[in-house]
C-alpha cells in the first residue's frame, strides 16, 4: 500500500521541470516574477514543489514558503493569512540570526498592519471603507462612535456592534498602525519591500498549493493579495493549481457573462485574468504509457527493496534519457539488469508483482489517465481487496479483479448494471457472455455492429431457407453502443465462464458508495454542481469543464447525476434528468447510459415536455435511431397520456426523417 501523500522520491522524473523551474527563480532579472504550476487533479504538483524547495533550500540567504491557502478556509480572511503566513516565516528566519533587530522590529510593525486587515474580514467590512478614509487617531475614535449608534439600522446590528467594539479596542492597544488608515495600507509594500532588503534576504519564494480546491471569493483574495500587497523585487510566487478550476472561479466571482470583446462576444475573462497575473505558466504532462508503466513497477519496487537499494533504482531512472520515447526506465528486465551488477536484490515477491504490473498495464493504463494519484489509489484498492479476499477465504485472478475494477472507476453505472445481471444469474451473466461475443473483431477485421447484420442475398436457385439473424439483448445493444465498453468487452482477460460473484463479493462495500459524489474529483464534482445550480452562467462554465474531462471523471459525473436521477420525483426529478441530458449533449458518448437510464426510469417521473431534447441528445452520436424508436414505442404504450403524446408526435418525425 502507498500514502497518498507529495513524494520526496522522484518517481515520475520531474526533475527536468524542477531544474529548469529553479534556474528561473535564481535568475534575479527575472525577479519579482509569478510562477503557475499547472496540472490535473494528482498530476504531482506538490511533489515538484517539494523538489524546487530543497533546491532553493541550497541558498542559506534565500525564503522559501509554503502556504495552503485551503487550511484557512472559513477561518481566516484569505489576503491576511497569506500575508501573515510570508511576515512569519521571514520572522521566524530572523529569529535565528544575530544583528537582526531591525528587520525583526520591521516584521512586527508589518504584522500589526496585517491585524489591521484582519478586522476588515471579521465582520466590519461594512464599516471599513469609511474607516478608510479616517485621517487620524481622534477622528477615527469619533467615527467608532458614530457608528456604533448607527448599527440598530444596519441588517446584523449584533454583528456590527461587536466588530466596532474590536476596532476600538484595536484602535486603543495599535495607534501607530491605525494613524493614518489610508497610509497604512499604501505603504504596506514599500516596507514588505525595505523588509527584505534589511534581512538580506537572496530572494523570498512563496508556493501556493491546493488554491483549486478554495471557494471562489478565496482564490481571487489570494491572488489579489499576491499583485496589491506581496509582488515587490526579490519574491517570486508558485501557484500550483489545476488550471481550468482557476479559470472557472474567476468566471464565477466576476460574473463574466457580463463582459463583451469589441465583437460583441463573451470574453473568457478567467483565462485572461490568469494570463494578466501569470507570467511564467509550467504545464505538467500527464504521464505517458511508458513512464506510467515504469511508475507502477517503481511502486512495486519501493515497496520490497531496501532504502539503499531503491536509490540504486532511483539514480537509474534519473539518468534514463533513451531518445525513443516509448521505452520504460524501469520494469522487470531492468530490475533483474541492475541486480546483476549488485544494485538490488530481486526477490521473488518482488519478481511476482513486476511480471503482475506488465501484464496488468495494458488494462489499467485507459483508467489511470496518466495521472499519479490514480494509479497509486487504484493500486491501493486493487491491494486491499486481494489481501480482504484472502483474508475471507476466497481466491481471486488479480487479472480479473482488476478489468471489473476498471468498469468499476470509468464507468460506475454499468458497474452496477452487471452487480445486479450476475446476482440474479449465480455470478454467470449471460448478457455478459453475449456482449464479448458479438464485440469480438469480424473475420474481415471490421468491428461487429450492435445491430443484427443484414439478411444476405439467397444463392440463385437454392431453396435453403436462411435462419435469421437473433437481435442482440437490449443491455447488450446499449454496452456495444458503447465505444468504452466496446473497448473493455474485447480487453484481456474474457469474463465469459468466469463466475463473477466473490470479484463483486469483495467489492460490495464499494457497490453501497457508486450513488454517492464523495469520489468525485474536483472537476467532477464541479461539472456536476454547475449543472445542477440553476444558474445559467453556472451551467455554461459547467459545459466548458465537461468538454476536458477524461473518460473516467465523465463516467463519475454522470454516475452521479444518474443516482440523484433514480433517485429523486417530481420537480426534482426534473431537474436531475435536464442536467444529465446537458452532460450528455455535451459529451456524445455517454448517449448509450443515457438510453438506459431513460429505459430503467418510471414512465409517470419523465416530463412529457423534455421528450424533444431526449430523443435530440440521444440521436446526437447517430448510432442509436432504432433504440430511440424503441424507447419513444415504450413511453408510447405505457405512459401516462401526456408522455403517450409526445412520444408518438416524436415517433412520427422519425418515421419521416432520412
Amino acid at each position: 500500500m502507498w500514502p497518498d501523500n507529495e513524494s520526496k522520491v522522484d518517481l515520475l522524473r520531474f526533475k527536468y521541470l524542477a531544474d529548469v523551474t529553479t534556474s528561473l527563480l535564481q535568475d534575479d532579472s527575472m525577479l519579482p516574477t509569478t510562477v503557475g504550476v499547472y496540472g490535473d487533479w494528482g498530476s504531482g504538483k506538490s511533489t515538484l514543489l517539494g523538489m524546487i524547495e530543497r533546491d532553493l533550500g541550497e541558498d542559506p540567504d534565500a525564503l522559501v514558503v509554503r502556504f495552503n491557502g485551503w487550511q484557512f478556509e472559513g477561518y481566516d480572511d484569505a489576503k491576511a493569512a497569506l500575508m501573515g503566513s510570508v511576515l512569519d516565516a521571514v520572522q521566524d528566519k530572523l529569529r535565528s540570526q544575530k544583528g537582526k533587530e531591525a528587520a525583526l522590529d520591521l516584521t512586527k510593525r508589518l504584522l500589526r498592519r496585517v491585524d489591521w486587515l484582519k478586522l476588515a474580514g471579521s465582520g466590519a467590512k461594512a464599516l471599513v471603507p469609511a474607516l478608510l478614509g479616517a485621517p487620524s487617531l481622534a477622528t477615527l475614535s469619533g467615527l467608532l462612535t458614530d457608528l456604533a449608534d448607527e448599527a440598530k439600522n444596519l441588517k446584523d446590528p449584533e454583528k456590527f456592534e461587536a466588530a466596532t467594539k474590536t476596532l476600538a479596542e484595536y484602535v486603543k492597544k495599535e495607534p501607530d498602525a491605525v494613524e493614518p488608515i489610508r497610509s497604512n495600507i499604501r505603504a504596506f509594500r514599500e516596507e514588505f519591500e525595505e523588509l527584505i532588503e534589511t534581512a538580506k534576504l537572496s530572494r523570498v519564494v512563496v508556493m501556493i498549493d491546493d488554491l483549486d480546491r478554495c471557494l471562489p471569493d478565496t482564490l481571487i483574495d489570494t491572488l489579489e493579495a499576491i499583485k496589491l500587497f506581496l509582488m515587490v523585487p526579490r519574491t517570486a510566487f508558485l501557484i500550483a493549481a489545476d488550471e481550468l478550476l482557476v479559470q472557472h472561479a474567476i468566471r464565477t466571482v466576476y460574473g463574466a457573462e457580463r463582459f463583451k470583446d469589441q465583437r460583441g462576444l463573451p470574453r473568457d475573462l478567467g483565462r485572461e485574468y490568469l494570463e494578466k497575473l501569470i507570467q511564467v505558466p509550467i504545464r505538467l504532462p500527464r504521464l505517458s504509457r511508458a513512464e506510467n508503466e515504469a511508475y507502477l513497477h517503481l511502486l512495486h519496487a519501493q515497496k520490497h527493496l531496501t532504502a539503499d537499494q531503491f536509490d540504486n533504482i532511483c539514480t537509474h531512472v534519473g539518468g534514463f534519457n533513451d531518445t525513443d520515447l516509448s521505452r520504460r526506465s524501469f520494469d522487470l528486465a531492468t530490475a533483474r539488469k541492475l541486480a546483476e551488477g549488485g544494485l538490488c536484490l530481486v526477490s521473488p515477491e518482488l519478481e511476482r508483482d513486476l511480471e503482475l504490473m506488465n501484464k496488468l498495464a495494458p488494462v489499467l493504463l485507459p483508467t489511470l489517465e496518466g495521472s499519479p494519484r490514480r494509479t497509486k489509489r487504484f493500486l491501493n484498492a486493487l491491494h486491499l481487496r486481494l489481501k480482504l479476499s484472502a483474508a475471507r477465504g476466497l481466491t481471486l485472478d488479480p487479472m480479473v479483479l482488476a478489468k471489473l475494477m476498471t468498469l468499476e472507476e470509468a464507468q460506475p453505472s454499468n458497474f452496477k448494471q452487471l452487480a445486479e445481471l450476475q446476482a440474479a444469474q449465480n455470478g454467470l451473466p449471460s448478457e455478459l457472455a453475449e456482449a464479448e461475443r458479438r464485440a469480438q473483431p469480424a473475420p474481415d477485421n471490421e468491428t461487429m455492429e450492435a445491430a443484427p447484420p443484414t439478411k444476405p442475398a439467397a444463392r440463385k436457385g437454392s431453396t435453403e431457407k436462411e435462419k435469421p439473424v437473433e437481435a442482440p439483448h437490449p443491455t447488450v445493444a446499449m454496452w456495444l453502443a458503447d465505444v468504452w465498453m466496446r473497448k473493455w468487452l474485447t480487453a484481456p482477460p474474457l469474463l465469459a465462464g468466469i463466475n463473477l460473484q466473490p470479484y463483486f463479493y469483495i467489492a460490495h462495500d464499494r457497490l453501497g458508495l457508486l450513488d454517492e459524489n464523495a469520489a468525485l474529483s474536483p472537476r467532477a464534482a464541479s461539472v456536476v454542481a454547475g449543472f445542477l445550480s440553476g444558474n445559467a452562467f453556472q451551467q455554461e462554465q459547467a459545459k466548458r469543464l465537461a468538454g476536458d474531462l477524461g473518460d473516467v471523471d465523465v463516467g463519475q459525473a454522470f454516475a452521479a447525476l444518474h443516482a440523484k436521477v433514480m433517485s429523486s420525483t417530481g420537480q426534482e426529478f426534473r431537474t436531475n434528468l435536464a442536467a444529465t441530458l446537458t452532460l450528455t449533449d455535451v459529451r456524445s458518448e455517454l448517449a448509450p447510459q443515457l438510453l438506459q437510464l431513460l429505459s430503467d426510469a418510471p414512465e409517470e417521473h419523465v416530463p412529457f415536455s423534455l421528450i424533444p431534447r431526449i430523443v435530440n441528445v440521444l440521436q446526437k452520436p447517430g448510432t442509436l435511431r432504432d433504440d430511440v424508436r424503441g424507447l419513444l414505442e415504450k413511453w408510447m404504450t405505457s405512459g401516462p397520456s401526456a408522455l403517450q403524446r409526445a412520444a408518438r408526435s416524436e415517433l412520427d418525425g422519425l418515421h419521416v426523417s432520412p
